[in-house]
């Protein structure tokens, strides 16, 4: 259930979380999974950022940047706008 609330607060899919959860469980043991997702939010945020800028970038870094933000908010799925 927290992954849920965690995801929900800060616009993260649950499974992302989940996930997040374990990848830097492993690489920092404790300390990385209370950080991880504080880690996933700002990357989110830095991808959201970034492709909103990307009219100053290439369309091909913005476009991968809106792919990435699609995954951690658990819209992979879903069609283009």
């Amino acid at each position: 259930i927290e992954p849920i609330f965690f995801g929900a607060a800060v616009d993260v899919h649950s499974v992302i979380v989940l996930l997040s959860l374990g990848f830097f469980g492993y690489i920092w043991g404790v300390s990385g999974m209370l950080l991880s997702v504080p880690l996933v939010a700002v990357m989110r945020l830095l991808a959201k950022s970034y492709a909103d800028m990307g009219s100053n970038r290439r369309s091909g870094e913005a476009e991968l940047m809106r792919k990435l933000q699609q995954v951690l908010e658990g819209k992979w799925m879903e069609e283009d706008e």
